[in-house]
């Protein structure tokens, strides 16, 4: 073997070596600094919410910009919260809180499921964000009637939840974890029987 060959050899081992310590060093770190993050985490205290008013202008304003893509809305949305106080997130999130919350009905997770094609928590808290986040108007039409689903545009639905934004803001402001509030999951009402669905949604089951 050629010294060249002998040299290139034990400087890709060194380069491997290092590369190999920098990546595991680099893993420590993260898991460190997440832990000491997750050390922030508390319960909130703060349950005051943001005006009504002020929280579907918000909204409203954010939806005309967007043309009503959540993922740009979303954009809008966190413009306008770096000049919100850590409080101000704190009752923002609240008010979206409460109106989602409005929503937990069985009809509007059977609703939801002929969407999405069966039961889903982890789906039916993002849509039920991305339904307030379609306007005032929208927003008491689907909770008077969940068969109003259907009049949305899903093209420009995403997955990707409000309260997470808002959360991620908090904590560029603060370096803390946005303090956690005590969600009630519980569903009013009665459960819809999947039988029962083409007369209950007529407009879902047509399009589904």
């Amino acid at each position: 073997m050629g010294t060249g060959i002998i040299i290139f050899t034990v400087l890709f081992v060194i380069s491997m070596v290092y590369s190999k310590t920098r990546d595991q060093n680099i893993r420590k770190k993260k898991k460190e600094e997440r832990l000491k993050f997750a050390k922030t985490k508390k319960e909130r205290t703060n349950t005051n919410m943001m005006d009504e008013q002020e929280f579907w202008e918000l909204i409203d304003f954010s939806l005309e910009k967007s043309n009503g893509f959540y993922q740009d809305q979303q954009k809008i949305l966190i413009k306008s919260f770096k000049d919100f106080s850590p409080e101000q997130l704190i009752e923002l999130d609240n008010r979206l809180m409460n109106y989602s919350e409005k929503l937990n009905s069985y009809e509007h997770l059977a609703a939801a499921s002929i969407l999405f094609g069966g039961y889903s928590t982890d789906l039916f808290i993002p849509l039920k964000q991305w339904v307030i986040c379609q306007g005032r108007t929208k927003f008491y039409d689907i909770l008077s009637n969940p068969d109003n689903l259907a009049d949305l545009d899903y093209r420009k639905y995403d997955r990707y939840p409000l309260s997470i934004s808002i959360g991620k803001t908090y904590e560029s402001k603060t370096n803390e974890m946005l303090p956690v509030a005590k969600i009630n999951f519980e569903l009013r009402g009665e459960e819809v029987d999947e039988a029962d669905f083409p007369e209950k949604f007529p407009k879902l089951w047509e399009r589904a």
